[in-house]
């Protein structure tokens, strides 16, 4: 069982209960005066997700096409393996830094980072992105960053399981 998805969720709302937040945390609009400046990918936007899942019994032991009989058809018969495979893209993310143009009721809030340089990501997770292409904002300033400009890194996620039936009668038997 297979399935693939390709989206992409834009929107200028500020959702503060995806992506890990908590409801308790507030988030503000970059300002009242021009929404689409809040306007991006959302932060539970991810482009590609893959999941397969897949149950398979082996084909080994009496009545099938291995190890038709004897001892080594009995100790190899009635195994099945079962996995499921998840891989996605990561989330977009937004860069923020202090706020210094006070856009929030009683300065609460951030504002977006000043964006120097196209940000490639790649590397470990511990260098996901170049920090040095970002700096601060200067008083009364939003910074020039978008929203979503950065996606976070992804998930590949593999399980795997293998059962093995013991049957004492036809309508009886044991998985381990």
């Amino acid at each position: 069982l297979t399935s693939l998805t390709y989206s992409k969720a834009l929107g200028d709302v500020l959702d503060n209960l995806s992506a890990g937040a908590t409801g308790g945390f507030a988030i503000f609009p970059l300002t009242n005066l021009n929404n689409r400046l809040d306007y991006g990918p959302e932060a539970f936007d991810q482009k590609l997700r893959l999941v397969n899942s897949f149950s398979y019994q082996l084909p080994i032991g009496r009545g099938q096409r291995f190890a038709n009989g004897g001892f080594m058809g009995q100790v190899l018969e009635k195994w099945s393996v079962n996995g499921l495979v998840q891989m996605n893209t990561g989330p977009a993310m937004t860069i923020t830094g202090t706020n210094n143009a006070n856009p929030a009721p009683n300065g609460g809030g951030n504002t977006r980072g000043n964006c120097l340089a196209p940000t490639p990501t790649q590397g470990p997770i511990t260098a996901w992105f170049n920090t040095s292409v970002y700096s601060g904002t200067t008083a009364y300033t939003y910074g020039n960053c978008g929203v979503g400009t950065l996606h976070g890194p992804g998930i590949n996620n593999w399980d795997f399981s293998a059962f093995k039936k013991f049957s004492f009668t036809e309508s009886r038997y044991l998985e381990l």
